[in-house]
């Protein structure tokens, strides 16, 4: 599916961007797909659907063993009514998209994730910032607190990040 290029891309981000994919397209069974695959966006690869999110999460818990079709399936299963085509089809958008990876080896083909985690999160994360508060972090954390509210041990782990880039940050800069 094409996208339009958004207007605060740079020539030269999409020139990488369009290499990385062309690059991933053509070593797609040369055993680099992870390598590439973690150069690609969320822009290029879409954003996760809920029965996405689920089988990307069955698969994160599993780690670098992955998982079948099957087990993929029962574990959504314990969570939702969902037919095995319908798992299967998603796994194969997932895995078109550059999220999943197939496993190569005998018997049954096992999936794993193309990026971590915690990876993912983060760059989903940044995406929705961008896009839905214009880049603020803190009219997101507004939003939040507004919205659940905050408990001191929440307030405490912010604290401690805020002082962790501030330290980071002011290195950076030179500043004291």
């Amino acid at each position: 599916m094409h996208r339009p290029w958004s207007e605060s891309w740079s020539p030269s981000t999409r020139t990488l961007t369009s290499i990385g994919c062309a690059f991933f397209l053509a070593r797609r069974n040369s055993g680099c797909d992870k390598t590439v695959a973690s150069l690609l966006t969320t822009h290029d690869r879409g954003k996760l659907a809920a029965v996405q999110h689920q089988i990307m999460q069955v698969v994160w818990q599993r780690g670098e063993h992955g998982a079948t079709a099957s087990e993929i399936w029962q574990a959504v299963c314990a969570e939702r009514t969902v037919g095995r085509i319908t798992v299967l089809k998603q796994i194969q958008r997932l895995k078109n998209r550059n999220w999943l990876r197939r496993v190569p080896g005998e018997g049954v083909v096992r999936y794993v994730a193309a990026l971590e985690r915690d990876e993912t999160a983060r760059m989903l994360a940044a995406e929705f910032v961008d896009s839905f508060f214009g880049g603020s972090l803190s009219e997101l954390v507004l939003r939040v607190v507004d919205a659940r509210g905050i408990t001191a041990g929440d307030m405490q782990r912010l604290r401690q990040l805020l002082a962790v880039e501030a330290r980071r940050v002011s290195g950076r800069w030179g500043l004291p």
